[in-house]
């Protein structure tokens, strides 16, 4: 696969467009998928062809596959092309409930959507129109069945640091800090905040820092003043990051993809 250099981060100039659903605990990309270096992540990731196939492969020496759906546990070297064609990307905490629910613990595969299920995905991109955003993630959930975490139990004390967590996820790069802000102990926050969302607090808290980075990017701003707004040391930190989570460079998403937050 050819790639050309030319950006403050190494990114490509195929930039994705499309649009990214972005949440506390999931994100949804619908659009057309371009190339990405190898790479693993915690989440898990769903993916669905629209149109055309994409091609996937578990590493640089292993061979590449055409599928029209795959379901990448979490932490799993994988290498994805899409050949530009349109798809739905799904990324999920493997920790929720939900991603419990659809790829068991401990699970290290990469193997097909259940043909039902990506039919339902497959039927609800295909029929939002331009405007109709929230209209598709909503679908996208439906046919996952994804749980909101108001409709969990959670801790009062939970719940408000999630409302901090979304009103300013700078004050979330310290569970110290975020522990004291709703009277806890960094370790009584800890234990209660995985029992409710299910969420490793460390997990979230660069979730968070990758999320404002990436907005940060889409007002325009650069890549080094996104990396200090979200609490990286540097661009290269903040590049180095986002390579390891999604396989390509932050900046390749940014230009040319609409961004749209959602609530859990």
């Amino acid at each position: 696969m050819n790639r050309t250099q030319g950006s403050e981060d190494g990114a490509s100039r195929a930039d994705w467009t499309g649009t990214l659903f972005l949440s506390l605990t999931r994100a949804v990309y619908v659009g057309p998928a371009r190339d990405t270096d190898p790479h693993q992540h915690h989440a898990i990731q769903i993916c669905v062809a629209l149109d055309e196939p994409f091609l996937l492969r578990p590493g640089p020496q292993q061979p590449w596959r055409p599928c029209r759906t795959a379901v990448i546990g979490a932490d799993v070297d994988h290498q994805l092309d899409g050949r530009a064609a349109r798809h739905v990307l799904i990324y999920l905490d493997p920790e929720t409930p939900d991603g419990r629910r659809i790829v068991p613990p401990q699970s290290t595969s990469i193997a097909p959507l259940s043909e039902a299920l990506s039919a339902a995905l497959r039927e609800s991109a295909a029929g939002a129109q331009d405007g109709q955003d929230a209209d598709l993630y909503a679908a996208v959930s439906r046919c996952l069945a994804l749980t909101p975490l108001e409709q969990r139990r959670l801790d009062p004390r939970v719940a408000l640091a999630l409302t901090i967590a979304r009103q300013d996820p700078q004050r979330f790069t310290s569970v110290a800090a975020v522990a004291a802000t709703v009277g806890l102990s960094p370790r009584r926050f800890r234990d209660l905040f995985a029992r409710d969302t299910g969420i490793g607090c460390r997990r979230l808290m660069l979730w968070l820092r990758l999320h404002a980075a990436v907005r940060s990017l889409a007002h325009r701003s650069t890549l080094t003043e996104s990396a200090y707004a979200a609490g990286f040391s540097d661009s290269a930190h903040l590049s180095r990051t986002f390579r390891a989570m999604f396989g390509i460079a932050p900046s390749a998403l940014s230009r040319g993809v609409r961004f749209v937050d959602v609530e859990d």
